[in-house]
């Protein structure tokens, strides 16, 4: 089943618990939904509203699970916490104890939770190495441990995107030019035995 940032979209209209029309759709972002400013529903001055309140997605129609006066009143505290979690995405060793908090924070969402441990992770490295090389500053690394909570919060869905663009770039030159790719592959073959014979 797909996640509900992957099910609400651009042009879907917004209506609140009460079935009243909010506005249309612009843009899904940050774990927000973005309203259009031009489609002449009252949401001037309307902020982001989080998929949080997303109660259901039917046909072109996403139904909230708040009233449109709370809405309102929760906007405040959404781009509050919106802003508090892009900051702990960003500095994760600063807000997260272990990497296993940051796949269970109910705040981030999972493309926040894949930056702060692509940046856990780049520290761990970082931490290793320097160890490796005898600058030892009294820290261990937790490479593993992030590498296992990576684990659990899975690979980047990438289905979405067309066939042709999970191919890599080296396949797609050689599907696209198979004659050119023989004989780049011919010329390495020779230059390479000819090195072998030196």
């Amino acid at each position: 089943m797909n996640s509900m940032s992957e099910r609400v979209r651009a042009r879907m209209a917004v209506v609140d618990f009460d079935g009243v029309y909010l506005g249309t759709i612009d843009r899904v972002e940050d774990g927000c939904i973005r309203l259009t400013r031009t489609d002449g529903s009252d949401n001037e001055g309307r902020g982001p509203i989080p998929l949080s309140s997303v109660e259901t997605v039917e046909g072109d129609t996403v139904k909230l699970n708040v009233t449109a006066q709370a809405s309102r009143e929760a906007e405040g505290a959404s781009v509050a916490t919106s802003l508090v979690a892009s900051e702990r995405a960003q500095k994760p060793s600063t807000h997260f104890h272990v990497p296993d908090d940051v796949v269970t924070d109910r705040q981030l969402s999972d493309e926040q939770k894949r930056v702060a441990l692509d940046t856990l992770e780049q520290d761990a490295r970082q931490l290793s190495e320097a160890t490796a090389e005898g600058m030892v500053g009294g820290e261990r690394s937790n490479l593993d441990e992030v590498l296992d909570a990576k684990a659990k919060l899975g690979p980047k869905d990438d289905t979405g995107q067309p066939a042709e663009d999970r191919i890599h770039p080296i396949a797609r030159a050689i599907q696209q030019h198979p004659f050119a790719s023989l004989t780049l592959a011919v010329v390495a073959g020779i230059g390479f035995g000819m090195a072998l014979r030196r």
